[in-house]
């Protein structure tokens, strides 16, 4: 048993609950990594930069990835581990739909990258994708698996009333995971409706989100590493010239967690509110 100390003075420990209370609701779902242990049943868990204790129902290692339920807040804060059997159920759906889509994108990006010129557009890149599958029995196998796996997550979405999510592999040599959604229900649209992620030579691992409905109309930025306080607003637009495009307003920038995904998928089914980033899974 490993155990470890946050190191911290008590003001500290206050300003790391209170962010967390001000972050979280009670019955959110929250994932965090495994620190070390304090006591028997206790131990250290990192919550996005936030170190707290939490009620243990495993034996983890260290730095394995895990799953809690917000009990309480105040006066104190009490988290519960929750095992995977008590995850919700777009859970399994989600890591399966994750996995095949990595696998899909990995075997296809080689190829992909060296074939595709930057001048074609979607229907150019669709056939060669089509074309591609014809010819190689390997990609066809990835991408039958990621139908597949899709199906169970679209039934999910439509039960909701969310519509269905459309992967886009094809633009594999320049964003990873990009997806739409499609056909929702939901007047509201509170969510994005496009999402792709990328790792940009000056901002590092990110992920860009589409929104367009009576609440929210335009891109929101999520970033993997903060941007240095020296920075101005026209170098992020220079980084990222859809910032200067007045058609789309820029909605501001959020942290990416660490495990590198919120997008539509995580944000419609493990989530009540689709407009807060809670439950994050590591794939």
């Amino acid at each position: 048993m490993r155990f470890w100390s946050p190191g911290a003075s008590t003001a500290s420990g206050s300003a790391r609950a209170e962010r967390f209370r001000s972050q979280n609701r009670i019955d959110d779902q929250v994932s965090g990594n495994f620190l070390g242990w304090e006591g028997q049943g206790l131990g250290w868990v990192d919550f996005q930069g936030i170190s707290l204790l939490a009620s243990m129902a495993s034996r983890p290692d260290v730095g394995a990835r895990l799953y809690f339920l917000v009990k309480q807040l105040s006066p104190e804060i009490v988290l519960q581990e929750l095992l995977p059997r008590n995850l919700p159920g777009g859970y399994a759906l989600l890591q399966r739909f994750w996995s095949v889509q990595t696998s899909l994108e990995t075997v296809l990006a080689a190829q992909w990258i060296t074939c595709v010129s930057e001048s074609w557009d979607s229907r150019a890149r669709i056939a060669f994708f089509r074309k591609q599958r014809e010819q190689r029995p390997e990609l066809e196998l990835e991408y039958v698996n990621l139908q597949e796996a899709l199906g169970p997550v679209n039934n999910e979405l439509r039960a909701r009333g969310k519509g269905r999510f459309f992967p886009m592999p094809w633009l594999v040599d320049r964003v990873q995971g990009a997806g739409l959604l499609l056909d929702s229900a939901d007047s509201a649209l509170t969510y994005p409706l496009a999402q792709f992620g990328c790792t940009h030579p000056c901002l590092g691992r990110m992920e860009i989100h589409y929104f367009h409905g009576p609440k929210k109309t335009g891109w929101l930025l999520l970033l993997e590493d903060a941007v240095p306080r020296t920075w101005t607003m026209e170098r992020l637009k220079d980084c990222v010239p859809a910032a200067a495009t007045p058609k789309l307003p820029f909605l501001g920038i959020k942290s990416l967690p660490v495990d590198g995904r919120s997008g539509i998928l995580d944000r419609m089914l493990l989530t009540s509110d689709p407009d807060r980033f809670r439950l994050h899974l590591k794939v």
